[in-house]
């Protein structure tokens, strides 16, 4: 088998060296073609590359305000990496300070209250004690120690609110 294909390998040098040979007749006609002959030469190249890429971080997070107000400052750039607990802007608190102090001065208002709720009902009592006033009056001086007690609570609640702001 392997000398078959060589077979016909020689055939085919044969036949093309018979072809070559023979005089066509025109040969004085047949002239070599000139071709455009250029130099080369060796350069390095760079080429960019531009690739169409979206960007994605690992874990993309919604940022909302819990209070209302306006940012002083913004503490983190654009992009870069945070870490949980991270302050990453301050808002103008003086509305939070002064609300805070209204706070603190509604605490001291309502306890004051409720001091003055407390003598006005003992005094009630000791006028009840004594029948000079019915019991109906000192319902009513409870009723309002309960109210200035519950003003205090109240007032507590929105200092801790405003603390929490600050």
């Amino acid at each position: 088998m392997k000398n078959n294909g060589i077979h016909w390998f020689i055939l085919l040098l044969v036949l093309t060296s018979f072809a070559c040979g023979r005089d066509s007749g025109n040969a004085e006609t047949l002239e070599p073609e000139e071709y455009p002959v250029i130099e080369t030469f060796r350069q390095d190249v760079n080429i960019p590359l531009e690739y169409i890429a979206a960007i994605q971080a690992f874990q993309n997070v919604e940022i909302r305000a819990r209070v209302e107000g306006y940012l002083e400052k913004i503490l983190v750039d654009e992009g870069k990496e945070v870490r949980k607990g991270q302050l990453m802007f301050q808002i103008n608190d003086e509305e939070y300070r002064a609300d805070l102090a209204r706070a603190r001065a509604n605490i001291i208002s309502a306890e004051a209250e409720t001091k003055s709720a407390l003598v006005e009902l003992e005094r009630v009592r000791l006028l009840v004690n004594k029948n000079i006033i019915t019991k109906t009056e000192l319902d009513l001086a409870e009723a309002k120690l309960e109210i200035a007690r519950s003003r205090i609570e109240q007032a507590k609640a929105d200092r801790n609110t405003f603390d929490y702001h600050l």
